[in-house]
């Protein structure tokens, strides 16, 4: 039994959300993933009159496509850096089917076209993933650094360590035993975290929600946990899904661009 149905819910609709209408120059790009799949992505630079610090590269949900997510991540180019956020499989104008597999190639492909096609842009590298592309974005760190490539941070929004735990949640009105059993069978850890990324010694800043009705906080809570130092928790009081770059609290953006400035001194 196939669970990707359950894990990605992809479409083409236009939302509207593009970075033009923010004002921002961008470059709509196409790149393939190793297995010759044509991805959409967008490079948005900074319009910072400093000189960019490096580029966040954006791993979204799992659902619609860049132009729903587009409002997330609008404030990123007014900072010193520059963005990249792209498509997975299937979603938007990106080819193909989305499944697990073939979404981690995806995320590895557009760190590549970050690294070796915007060379003077990448020098410092960071990862933005929020929900299930907070999951992508470690492992695909992990991924990185083994391969020698340099990851100066990570953010993750709303995420989890375990594609079980979050299985888990979602079937909770089944008796735990029949839940159990069930999850243990059919549910992949291949692009978990947990127990994972004890490599992942850059700076690591993860948010989560107390409200989250669709990636629970305990999950976020033992996300942060199974990381290694250094790395802060960013509690959301009352917050759902992704509600941190939704509403864009003073006090949270502070804390995050305390974040992203400390990187530039590492």
């Amino acid at each position: 039994m196939n669970l990707d149905n359950f894990f990605f819910y992809p479409d083409d609709i236009d939302y509207g959300g593009y970075p033009h209408k923010s004002g921002f120059e961008y470059e709509d790009v196409r790149f393939k993933s190793s297995d010759n799949i044509i991805l959409h992505g967008w490079f948005i630079p900074s319009t910072s009159l400093e000189e960019p610090q490096g580029t966040i590269i954006h791993f979204h949900g799992n659902a619609a496509n860049m132009t729903n997510h587009w409002h997330l991540v609008e404030w990123i180019p007014r900072t010193r850096y520059n963005l990249f956020t792209f498509d997975y499989r299937g979603f938007g104008q990106s080819e193909g089917t989305p499944n697990l597999n073939g979404v981690f190639e995806d995320c590895m492909a557009a760190i590549s076209f970050v690294r070796f096609y915007k060379p003077h842009n990448s020098k410092d590298i960071v990862f933005l993933g929020q929900s299930i592309g907070g999951a992508f974005s470690l492992i695909s760190a992990k991924k990185a650094i083994n391969t020698k490539q340099d990851i100066k941070g990570i953010i993750t929004d709303s995420s989890f360590a375990s594609f079980r735990s979050v299985v888990n949640a979602k079937m909770s009105m089944l008796p735990k035993v029949i839940r159990g059993g069930l999850v243990n069978t059919l549910v992949n850890e291949k692009y978990s975290s947990k127990g994972k990324i004890d490599e992942l010694t850059m700076p690591k800043l993860f948010i989560h929600g107390t409200d989250d009705e669709v990636v629970p906080y305990k999950c976020g809570q033992e996300l942060f946990q199974t990381a290694p130092k250094p790395k802060q928790f960013l509690k959301i009081n009352n917050g759902k899904h992704l509600s941190v770059f939704n509403k864009k609290s003073k006090a949270d953006m502070s804390l995050v661009m305390r974040f992203l400035d400390s990187l530039s001194c590492k």
